[in-house]
């Protein structure tokens, strides 16, 4: 018995899909460069538009919010998290170290407007570990939270290493110096650009064949 072929009314989606590909391969060309133009137009849109957006991570109206402003609005610090400087030695007793208390008071200096707490100003030992060996400076600084302000901790790490003697280290990190090391600065916005250039071309490429699969 000879089957009858079903009765659909409209397009099936394999047959958009088909005659999307005849068309991109017949067109190819202009799909490619339409492809490169439209790429390059976002990504001169997204760095202009950047500057517009909402760009602080809190949310207005809530307790965290209201409670950070009214410690900027009293201090001066409180929205942006603080970057956190970290002192360690093998061998010395980085807690009593006057190098260690010198770069930390470089470091001050070096943030204006900043609130900064350690062991040296609080004479707290929760900034020391417990073999004495590592300690920590906390950096509060200044001004709002915003997407488009860096943590600075590349200036935060030469200023605290700068005259350290040899055998104790300073690094940075933070929630903030974290986040930007992750995307590796300004560099991921043209990695996703070269990334979809190289994508429109590998479609051009792919489209080159005369064949198309047959959806059945």
């Amino acid at each position: 018995m000879e089957s009858q072929p079903n009765s659909v009314t409209g397009a099936t989606p394999a047959g958009r899909l088909a005659r999307l590909g005849h068309f991109t391969t017949r067109y190819r060309w202009p799909v490619i460069i339409a492809w490169i133009v439209l790429t390059l137009i976002g990504g001169v849109a997204a760095g202009k538009l950047s500057s517009r957006w909402y760009q602080s991570l809190a949310v207005p109206g809530k307790p965290a919010y209201e409670g950070s402003q009214r410690a900027l609005g009293a201090l001066g610090v409180g929205v942006r998290p603080p970057s956190v400087v970290v002192f360690h030695s093998p061998s010395v007793d980085v807690g009593k170290s006057p190098a260690v208390r010198a770069a930390m008071a470089r470091v001050a200096k070096a943030s204006p407007g900043a609130l900064t707490s350690s062991v040296f100003s609080t004479g707290d030992a929760m900034y020391v570990s417990r073999d004495r060996h590592t300690t920590f400076m906390q950096v509060y600084p200044p001004g709002q939270n915003r997407l488009d302000v860096k943590s600075g901790a590349e200036k935060l790490r030469a200023v605290a290493a700068a005259g350290l003697p040899a055998g104790i280290t300073a690094e940075v990190t933070g929630y903030n110096p974290l986040g930007e090391a992750s995307t590796n600065g300004s560099g991921g916005e043209s990695n996703v650009l070269v990334e979809a250039l190289i994508g429109g071309l590998g479609a051009g490429r792919g489209c080159r064949s005369p064949s198309w699969p047959r959806w059945v």
